[in-house]
C-alpha cells in the first residue's frame, strides 16, 4: 500500500489527517481478531481488553497517528499472569491490520512498540465518502466514521439546532479562561478611536465569534471590527459575506452546462481547489473535538477562517467562475455544500441561538 501524500494546504499548518478514531477502532478489532486466533493473550469469549485510543502523531516522520495501546495490553496481561513485550503485541496487531480487506492505513512500529499508521489513499476516499454521505454531523462527535462493520447508517440523524442545544455558549467559557474580551478592549488602539464608536456595543455573539477569531490568529486587530468595517479582519462580516458568497457560487455552478472535460488549465485549478476543500473536510475532527470537550471554541474559529481563505483564494480566480467541466465540478460541489454546513454549524455553536450567520 501507498501513502497518501498530502498537498500543502496552508503553510503555517501542518497537515494532518485525523482518522484517530477509526485507527483506534481498527486497532481493537485487530486485537480481539488476535486473542480468538490465540495469538494474543485473553479471553476470546469475554471480549474484553483495555480501551484502546490513538491521537495524532507527534512526530509526522513516522505517520498521521500514533497509539501507545501495546503498554496498556501488556500490564494489563501481566496482571492476568501473561508476560508479553509490547513490541510483540505491535506485530501481531499490526499483522493483523495489514492483512484486512481495507487497507485505511499503512502501520509501521517503532523499536519500542508504538502503533504509527499514515493514511493511504483508500482510507482518505473512504473517510471523505462517510462525511458526504449526509454524515458530516458524525465530525463534532467521536463517532467511528469508517471501520470494519462500523456505520452511522443506523444512528440518528443531528441537525445544527441539536448541536446548538447540547453546547454551552462559548462567550462565557472564552472570558473565564483568558479573560481575552477585556484585554481586547484595554488595547492602546481602543484609546485613538472615537468615543462614538466604542460606545458602540457590538451583540455577544458578535463579540463571542471576533474573541475567538483573535486566539486563533494573532495578526487580526480589533479596530475594523470595532470601526464595522467591511474588512476580512472584521471576522463576523467576513464570516457573514463568505458564507453569502459561498451559496451564490454553489448556485452558480449548479445550473452551468459543461462538457465532460474542461480544458487542462481549469481541469488543474478545479482540482486543486477540490482537493483543498476535501482536505479540510477530513481534518475538522482536530478542531471539532478539541472545541466542544475543552472549550476551545478558537480551534473552530480557525477552522471557519481557513475554509473562508481557502475558497476566496479560488474564487477570485478569473477561470473559476465559469467552468466547462463537469468532472471537476461535480467532484467540487458536494465538498463545498458540506463545509457550508459545518461553518453554519460551528458558527451557531460559536455564538449561541442568537449567531445570524446562518446563510
Amino acid at each position: 500500500m501507498l501513502s497518501l501524500t498530502a498537498p500543502v494546504v496552508w503553510l503555517y499548518w501542518v497537515v494532518e489527517f485525523v482518522m484517530h478514531i477509526e485507527f483506534a477502532e481498527i486497532i481493537r478489532m485487530a486485537a480481539l481478531d488476535a486473542i480468538a486466533a490465540g495469538q494474543l493473550p485473553g479471553d476470546d469469549s469475554a471480549m474484553t481488553i483495555p480501551q484502546v485510543h490513538a491521537d495524532i502523531a507527534e512526530c509526522v516522520e513516522r505517520g498521521d497517528v500514533s497509539s501507545s495501546w501495546s503498554f496498556r495490553f501488556t500490564s494489563w496481561s501481566k496482571s492476568r499472569g501473561r508476560i508479553i513485550e509490547p513490541l510483540r503485541v505491535s506485530e501481531v496487531v499490526r499483522e493483523q491490520i495489514m492483512r484486512g480487506e481495507r487497507g485505511y492505513f499503512e502501520v509501521v512500529l517503532s523499536p519500542n512498540g508504538y502503533l504509527n499508521a499514515s493514511l493511504t489513499c483508500e482510507g482518505r476516499a473512504a473517510f471523505l465518502q462517510a462525511i458526504l454521505s449526509e454524515n458530516w454531523q458524525g465530525l463534532f462527535t467521536s463517532t467511528v466514521l469508517v471501520g470494519d462493520g462500523t456505520s452511522l447508517a443506523t444512528s440518528e440523524k443531528v441537525t445544527i439546532d441539536d448541536i446548538i442545544v447540547s453546547c454551552s455558549p462559548p462567550a462565557q467559557v472564552i472570558c473565564q479562561q483568558c479573560e481575552l474580551l477585556e484585554q481586547l478592549f484595554d488595547r492602546p488602539v481602543i484609546e485613538q478611536l472615537p468615543p462614538s464608536v466604542i460606545g458602540v456595543v457590538p451583540r455577544r455573539s458578535e463579540l463571542a465569534l471576533m474573541a475567538c477569531a483573535v486566539l486563533a490568529r494573532k495578526e487580526y486587530r480589533l479596530e475594523p471590527f470595532v470601526e464595522g468595517l467591511k474588512c476580512k479582519e472584521n471576522v463576523p462580516w467576513y464570516c457573514h459575506r463568505g458564507l453569502k458568497d459561498m451559496n451564490s457560487f454553489i448556485r452558480l455552478l449548479s445550473r452551468q452546462m459543461g462538457s465532460d472535460m474542461g480544458r487542462e488549465r481549469e481541469e488543474k485549478l478545479f482540482a486543486a481547489f477540490a482537493t483543498e476543500i476535501e482536505d479540510l473536510l477530513v481534518r475538522f475532527r482536530s478542531f471539532s473535538i478539541p472545541a466542544l470537550r475543552g472549550g476551545r471554541y478558537d480551534k473552530l474559529a480557525e477552522y471557519t477562517l481557513a475554509v473562508l481563505d481557502c475558497f476566496y483564494r479560488y474564487y477570485n480566480h478569473p477561470h473559476v467562475r465559469y467552468t466547462e467541466s463537469v468532472t471537476c465540478r461535480d467532484r467540487l460541489l458536494p465538498a463545498l455544500s458540506c463545509q457550508m454546513d459545518l461553518i453554519k454549524a460551528g458558527l451557531r455553536i460559536l455564538g449561541g441561538p442568537g449567531m445570524p450567520y446562518s446563510g
